[in-house]
């Protein structure tokens, strides 16, 4: 299972180095097409869709790379509900929340984490447009932090459509997904693996029509590398 995990963070890594650089090209030409004079209307309408449409590729294979290639922390003093509302105001500008009620609780004594801001911030992020996906008729989403036993724990919960309890324990593995026509499986793996690189664990329950609410506790001592952990699935209450 090693050596066949490591097989495929490589061909992850090769795999989107040679996207990136098919894709980087094509955006260059694109971009100076978008400058030639007496542009038809329409015409800068279907560039502007192909560029957007490239950068999501662009996206997918920098997704690919970062699978596969090692995680390196740099860790910093972390306030964590910093985090969290920064993660909020990204996942506002990335699309309305047309329908969908934000419940915020921040515990105000959080003691600060060691840790590196920017992959926690897109890590909380990724746990937030997962609970707006899972609202395609609204609802809420609930997030929290809070301090228990020298952890940090940071708790995002909707209720929405939920995950079936066939699927539940495989929704860390890579290249496994729900989302049928846009998921890529790898962001809840990335995101477990950037916890487990800060020495803290990500744990999942969920129950169809019910909702989802993943909890991500972190230590507020140092950076660490944990051994695997295994999900813990807990019955959300009726």
């Amino acid at each position: 299972m090693i050596r066949q995990n490591a097989a495929l963070g490589q061909l992850a890594v090769e795999v989107g180095h040679e996207l990136n650089n098919v894709l980087g090209a094509a955006v260059g030409y694109l971009q100076l097409a978008k400058e030639e004079q007496d542009l038809p209307a329409r015409g800068e309408d279907y560039l502007n869709r192909i560029e957007e449409r490239l950068r999501q590729a662009t996206s997918i294979a920098r997704e690919l790379q970062e699978f596969g290639s090692p995680l390196f922390i740099t860790p910093d003093p972390v306030d964590i509900n910093h985090l969290l509302e920064e993660a909020l105001d990204l996942l506002r500008v990335r699309s309305p929340l047309e329908g969908i009620t934000i419940d915020l609780h921040l515990n105000p004594n959080q003691p600060p984490i060691l840790g590196d801001p920017v992959r926690l911030s897109q890590t909380i992020l990724n746990l937030l447009i997962n609970a707006q996906e899972a609202l395609p008729e609204g609802g809420v989403v609930q997030v929290a932090s809070r301090y228990i036993a020298g952890k940090v724990q940071v708790l995002v919960a909707d209720n929405g459509i939920g995950i079936a309890s066939e699927d539940l324990p495989y929704i860390f593995e890579p290249f496994f997904t729900t989302k049928a026509e846009k998921g890529r499986g790898l962001g809840l793996a990335i995101c477990q693996r950037v916890i487990e690189e800060h020495g803290g664990r990500i744990e999942v329950e969920s129950k169809p029509g019910k909702g989802t609410r993943f909890v991500v506790s972190l230590p507020v001592s140092k950076v660490t590398t944990s051994s695997p952990h295994r999900i813990r699935n807990v019955p959300i209450n009726d």
